[in-house]
């Protein structure tokens, strides 16, 4: 019988990975995107703000509105194309890592890498696109003011009460604390960004961590749980129950189970789907289920994968359709009875008793299911040439073993990716702002350090702000973090497999020391130029 390409295993496993890659494409650098417009907005409206008189100037000398916004859009365009070139570089350099280890695991008979030209020129457009508008929002409040504005140094912030300091209970913190939840109320908007970039740095951090910590979880499950054999025998057509027993005998003792799987056609209204239906003992022991609460109790009945039952919409007590893929198909109509939570593939699990009552047919099996004690194994030459029926043996220590060093090398070339990514977003977002913090206030805290505040306190005040931000990204970044987990798995899950979407608290844990981390490595650059203000030239220095 010839199998087309279309439903092949290899092709499966192809298509899956085409379709995550597709998603990731999409949702990644959407976001990535979104950060960097907030980055650059914050910097190109600081920039701004230091060349206001002579934005004032040229246009009181006819510089139109249009001609200011081509300048500043310029401007932002050529803040980027530094960073584009890098990142067209990194990319490249990325991409062929990627083929390569795609070829080293699809094992394709030809494969070549080809630097996609149509891909470059849409990233380095976005990425103009992206600096242009960062100027040009901040642009966009200047202009709405007249030149001869303009040409005035901008209004002091205010230095009145507020209503904060009117709360009873703020007013038992001290001096310096005051001042800090002051300043940051004070500047809502570059308050806003920073706890967004918080937020958004969290929130990746928790997806880097759970792509492997799923994965770890989706071995376990399966290799561990629902497949407690050690090997598996597949048989090239199906044999009668009772020939298992001389398969046992060819064996070294252990626990065996026989089971039958069989290609069917499900169907159900409309659609229809190619599984794998498994026939099984009435109580499996090594290829458990694990039932998913709230099934049916009738004795007649047939098991989904939940993916299976999300993917068609199917609910508990639907009858549907199989039809075998023999040389004389049949065919039967069976309720669904529970839904079964298996992470890998779409399949269908049936009873040996409801199996042979419905299609009338003696009990028979296709693959024998091993569990040998003590890492025994089998000797498989002897026991190919002894049954001739034997088609394969699989040991599934070497797939396990497979299937984990394929996910750590696919899985740790995106998470070292994700982690650098989102570690740089904080760093930039904590320094920038720290950066334009200390610009403005500079003359203040060199004020309060020619008046008596030491260096302790000048520190506090400096990064109660910072702190107090980190401390209001935790809960909102940790939950941002679960529904982009979500998002992302539900864009790219497949028929070969699904991640459990359950988000571990060690993961939440791993993500917010890694952000600790690099706010500390952002303090360590900004703190000595804190420690080095140079009183009298910051206070003869022009705003």
């Amino acid at each position: 019988q010839v199998i087309p390409r279309s439903r092949q295993l290899s092709n499966y496993f192809i298509e899956s990975e085409l379709n995550q890659l597709r998603a990731m494409a999409i949702l990644i650098p959407a976001v990535f995107m979104a950060v960097t417009l907030f980055l650059l907005h914050i910097t190109m409206a600081r920039v701004l703000l230091t060349q206001r008189e002579s934005l004032g100037t040229l246009h009181a000398f006819g510089f139109s509105k249009f001609e200011l916004q081509r300048q500043t859009f310029l401007l932002g365009v050529l803040c980027l194309l530094p960073g584009a070139a890098m990142g067209m570089l990194f990319g490249y350099w990325l991409s062929q890592q990627m083929v390569d280890l795609y070829g080293q695991y699809y094992r394709f008979a030809f494969f070549r890498f080809q630097f996609d030209t149509p891909s470059a020129w849409i990233s380095l457009s976005l990425c103009i696109l992206t600096g242009g508008a960062g100027g040009l929002m901040a642009l966009q409040k200047m202009l709405q003011e007249t030149p001869a504005a303009l040409l005035k140094p901008p209004p002091p912030a205010h230095n009145r009460a507020s209503a904060l300091d009117s709360l009873a209970f703020l007013r038992t913190f001290n001096l310096v604390s005051r001042m800090s939840l002051r300043h940051l109320f004070r500047r809502p908007l570059h308050s806003f960004v920073t706890l967004a970039g918080l937020i958004v740095s969290l929130a990746f951090l928790v997806f880097a961590k759970f792509e492997r910590t799923a994965i770890s979880s989706l071995i376990e499950q399966e290799f561990g749980q629902n497949q407690r054999q050690t090997h598996s025998l597949l048989f090239s057509k199906r044999l009668p129950l009772q020939a298992r027993h001389g398969v046992q005998q060819k064996i070294s003792s252990g626990l065996m189970e026989a089971e039958l799987i069989l290609p069917v056609i499900f169907k159900t209204g409309l659609v229809t789907r190619e599984i794998n239906l498994i026939v099984s003992p009435d109580n499996p022991l090594l290829r458990a289920e694990r039932i998913e609460k709230g099934g049916l109790k009738e004795k007649t009945g047939l098991g989904i994968s939940v993916a299976l039952a999300d993917a068609l919409g199917l609910q508990l007590g639907q009858t549907v359709t199989l039809t075998t893929r023999d040389a004389t198909p049949e065919t039967a109509s069976i309720p669904i009875s529970h839904r079964n939570e298996n992470l890998m593939g779409y399949i269908a699990t049936l009873r040996r008793d409801d199996f042979i009552r419905i299609w009338k047919t003696p009990a028979a099996f296709n693959s024998v299911l091993y569990f040998l004690p003590h890492n025994a194994m089998i000797d498989s030459r002897a026991l190919l040439n002894s049954i001739p029926a034997l088609s394969g043996i699989q040991t599934k220590s070497f797939e396990k073993i497979a299937f984990s060093k394929t996910f750590e090398e696919n899985i740790g070339v995106m998470e070292n990716f994700m982690i650098g990514f989102s570690i740089l977003i904080a760093m930039g977002v904590i320094y920038n702002n720290a950066r334009i913090h200390l610009s403005e206030r500079q003359s203040e805290l060199a004020l309060l350090q020619a008046i008596g505040f030491n260096r302790s306190e000048l520190t506090r005040l400096f990064w109660t702000d910072t702190v107090l931000l980190f401390f209001f990204a935790l809960a909102p970044g940790l939950w941002a973090g679960r529904i982009f987990v979500l998002w992302i798995m539900l864009s790219i899950e497949t028929e070969m497999f699904r991640m459990p979407l359950q988000v571990e608290p060690e993961t939440y844990f791993w993500a917010v020391i890694i952000l600790i981390t690099g706010l500390l490595s952002t303090a360590l650059l900004i703190q000595p130029q804190l420690h080095k203000l140079p009183f009298l030239t910051v206070l003869k220095a022009r705003e």
